[in-house]
């Protein structure tokens, strides 16, 4: 897969919101063929309609079908600059993780 089939599938995701399907689609093509053990992977999602624990059920998912072990040695978010708002959900929007692969 090429860098522009991953690009169509960001692009389809925010415009269909087909998290699962096409994040599962992604992250297996990359923890299989482009992540040795002792490598690292770093995800990242800007997107309101993606919430953390969608990104880390589906990292967590596509690992265990693949036979790989992930440790998450980072979790990030929005700086203060960007604010989230209690009573708004869709404002905890910037999450990013970054795992080794083993």
């Amino acid at each position: 897969m090429q860098i522009a089939d991953y690009f169509q599938h960001v692009v389809d995701f925010r415009v269909q919101r087909r998290c699962n399907h096409l994040l599962s689609d992604i992250l297996g093509v990359i923890i299989v063929g482009m992540i040795p053990p002792g490598g690292f992977l770093v995800s990242s999602s800007c997107s309101h309609h993606i919430t953390e624990e969608m990104l880390m059920e589906v990292i967590t998912h596509e690992s265990c079908r693949i036979n790989r072990r992930l440790k998450l040695v980072h979790r990030g978010m929005q700086l203060p600059c960007h604010p989230i708002y209690l009573h708004m959900p869709e404002t905890a929007y910037l999450k990013f993780f970054v795992f080794e692969v083993w």
